[in-house]
């Protein structure tokens, strides 16, 4: 991903404003971004943040309120893009894929597909985490995703969830740590099915040729957005950079090079079926999309990676 942002963002930015642009590695620890904020000493100016490290940081006051007057306005983008401290640019979700050159007959199509071994028979695997996996046992179960979190926050929800992954679990022959690990498993066959995000298997069947599918039903969106570090001596400069990110163009070139979704109107409107097709938000693919909430898992997170945990050892 990185290398993409460099050659579609990064080094045009450099030459246009006549800068130089220093990267950095983050892997989202909220410790460090707030070590900087509080020694008043911030060497980023610019960080690309999650869902959930956005509403943490903007709510620790660790990131500057955006000024939308500088990067385009907020009706120029979806409404999940637009934050108080952040600026969306791109979305990302977790899918169901499958390998078609070990499911031959009959093609999975849906998430309850996934949860149905009989209909379609072979190893899954699934990530190590309560997240994700209770929506999509709830969502495979029945429930609608405008009701999905209201559902999980109950009792009888999360009964309701390992319940349905308790059918499931005998199928399971991985649980997962690393995306991609995941995504190994199924380009070798050791897995016919595994959640994933969709980038990155978009990127093993297209770059590596090989021949997998994404199952979009249900898919759980989230995004990425740009955020500009409390204290930063470069205020103007981060909006302009934000501002050179979101235009038509830029983010145009970016989604040709990986399919993570555009956050522009404009751009999703106008990009070609060919690649439209593997946006995470193309509205055909979103048609039954859950938006995974931050705000969910940063109340429940510590308690249900406890029963999962105890679930999952039983």
């Amino acid at each position: 991903l990185q290398p993409v942002q460099r050659k579609v963002y990064f080094e045009p930015f450099a030459r246009e404003a006549g800068v130089k642009i220093v990267e950095d590695e983050w892997g989202g620890e909220l410790a460090k971004l707030r070590a900087m904020v509080q020694a008043g000493a911030a060497s980023w100016d610019v960080v690309e943040v999650s869902d959930a490290q956005l509403q943490s940081g903007c709510n620790e006051g660790l990131l500057e309120p955006i000024d939308w007057s500088k990067v385009g306005g907020k009706d120029k983008f979806v409404a999940d893009a637009v934050h108080e401290c952040g600026v969306g640019t791109s979305s990302s979700s977790a899918v169901i894929a499958f390998n078609a050159d070990k499911i031959t007959g009959r093609q999975p199509t849906t998430l309850k597909d996934f949860f149905d071994p009989i209909g379609f028979p072979g190893p899954r695997a699934l990530r190590k985490s309560p997240r994700f996996n209770l929506e999509v046992a709830l969502l495979a179960d029945g429930v609608t995703p405008a009701e999905l979190y209201r559902v999980l926050g109950t009792e009888e929800g999360v009964t309701r969830a390992f319940r349905k992954l308790d059918q499931l679990r005998p199928h399971v022959k991985v649980w997962f740590t690393q995306w991609a690990e995941a995504i190994q498993l199924l380009v070798d066959g050791e897995v016919y099915m595994t959640m994933n995000g969709n980038g990155r298997v978009w990127a093993a069947a297209t770059q590596d040729k090989k021949n997998l599918k994404i199952i979009w039903d249900n898919q759980g969106a989230g995004y990425d957005y740009w955020a500009i570090v409390k204290g930063t001596k470069k205020r103007d400069l981060a909006h302009r950079y934000i501002e050179f990110a979101s235009q038509d163009r830029n983010m145009t070139e970016f989604t040709k090079l990986f399919r993570y979704g555009p956050t522009v109107n404009s751009v999703i409107a106008s990009m070609p079926p060919e690649i439209a097709r593997d946006m995470p938000s193309t509205p055909d693919n979103m048609k039954t999309s859950y938006r995974v909430s931050a705000a969910f898992w940063a109340d429940h997170n510590d308690d249900y990676t406890v029963r999962f945990n105890a679930w999952l050892a039983k």
